[in-house]
């Protein structure tokens, strides 16, 4: 994962699947795992980042990963979206 390549000393994880709607007990799991391993940040992805704001204490340290889409264009060359768009609408 991403996580994995920034190389963090450590990672304790909580995973969820995909599109997961995070009830109270799920944010409070997040919680306890925090500071039973005495975690220094909690990360989680921008969308999910999305979903749980306002909904955990504001005194964690909660963090989100900035997700940038990427996309190849039929000759393979990594395009951003905007620039592949522009260039379809030439």
């Amino acid at each position: 994962s991403l996580l994995l390549k920034l190389s963090p000393g450590k990672i304790h994880g909580v995973i969820y699947p995909d599109h997961f709607y995070y009830k109270d007990s799920d944010i409070n799991e997040i919680c306890r795992a925090y500071l039973k391993k005495n975690a220094t940040y909690i990360v989680t992805t921008e969308k999910d980042y999305v979903k749980l704001e306002g909904k955990y204490p504001r005194e964690l340290p909660f963090f989100y990963l900035k997700i940038k889409s990427v996309i190849w264009d039929a000759a393979g060359e990594k395009k951003g979206f905007d620039i592949l768009l522009s260039e379809m609408l030439q």
